[in-house]
């Protein structure tokens, strides 16, 4: 028997990427017909047990903090006021140079902005979907700036890179250079 509302204690994580990312709703009372609003709407959740919900976000979220709000089948509920907050995927426009020679190690820009924080990975992938795993350098007092190094002998092609945040957001710029 539930003795009371639904009350949610933590939601992790509480930064989520705006690409329909998942996190878990921890707390109490919570029941197999429990609905999770998102600013009021509806969002996807999956019940795990009475003091966990499994919730994804639906990817039409913009930047902001929300309110999570746990409502069981008796209109009981419970809110977590400004308790979720939704960042930005970063964004990569541009890499300087965009013709590479591949006959040595070469240092390139990749330009992007919404970087949260600290980037974790830069991957380079060729035409074929193969991807490289570059050595970058991220400064933060340059956000919009990523600074990696191609790999000598790469063959001749066209490649995209793929930038990950701390958060792990990430997002590809197709067609970035040529070898």
């Amino acid at each position: 028997d539930l003795t009371g509302p639904p009350e949610i204690t933590s939601i992790d994580p509480s930064q989520v990427c705006d690409d329909g990312r998942a996190f878990t709703i921890t707390g109490t009372f919570f029941t197999n017909t429990s609905v999770v609003e998102v600013d009021g709407s509806v969002a996807n959740s999956v019940f795990i047990d009475t003091e966990h919900i499994d919730v994804t976000l639906p990817s039409n979220y913009g930047e902001g903090v929300y309110d999570v709000t746990v409502r069981n089948v008796d209109q009981c509920f419970g809110t977590a006021t400004n308790s979720l907050e939704v960042v930005s995927s970063p964004l990569p426009f541009f890499v300087d140079p965009q013709v590479i020679y591949n006959g040595i190690d070469l240092q390139v820009t990749l330009f992007a902005s919404d970087i949260n924080d600290n980037v974790s990975s830069v991957n380079i992938v060729d035409s074929l979907g193969n991807e490289t795993v570059v050595v970058f350098n991220y400064d933060p007092t340059d956000p919009n700036r990523v600074q990696f190094t191609v790999p000598a002998g790469l063959p001749s092609d066209t490649y995209s890179v793929y930038i990950e945040d701390i958060l792990q957001c990430g997002d590809t710029l197709s067609s970035a250079f040529f070898i």
